[in-house]
């Protein structure tokens, strides 16, 4: 099986912007880590300088991250579609994953569960028909 996606080349700044997230709450274990050890008086200095050392490294990609989601929306803008759930009304909506129209310029939006809807059905499809397994939207 296979789809032509009207997508520009690599993943959607919707896709990104998920990575984005998961990353976002992963990194936030750093500092509440930081904040629970101090608050506990508990003052391993090894401990404290690897949280805090990790914590400046490792902010490095997620500032990556939150520039190339940024890149992408506007690229997609241009490209006169946004994979957003609630951005840019001005533009047609695609699902983030096979390029599927969703919703056409000036319509209103989708409301937030429809949205989730469509995307995980679309990301099944794209990775069942790319022989990936399946992960969560």
């Amino acid at each position: 099986m296979t789809f032509q996606r009207d997508l520009l080349d690599g993943p959607s700044a919707y896709a990104l912007s998920r990575v984005r997230s998961k990353y976002t709450a992963c990194y936030l274990v750093l500092p509440v880590t930081l904040v629970i050890l101090s608050s506990a008086h508990v003052y391993l200095q090894w401990l404290n300088i690897t949280l805090s050392t990790l914590l400046v490294i490792t902010i490095i990609p997620l500032l990556v991250l939150a520039q190339l989601t940024a890149n992408k929306m506007w690229a997609e803008v241009e490209a006169g579609y946004t994979t957003f759930p609630q951005y840019r009304v001005d533009v047609e909506q695609r699902d983030p994953y096979l390029g599927r129209v969703i919703r056409r310029p000036g319509e209103p939006f989708l409301d937030s569960d429809r949205f989730k809807e469509i995307a995980a059905r679309a990301k099944a499809e794209w990775t069942s028909a790319q022989g990936r397994p399946r992960t969560s939207a």
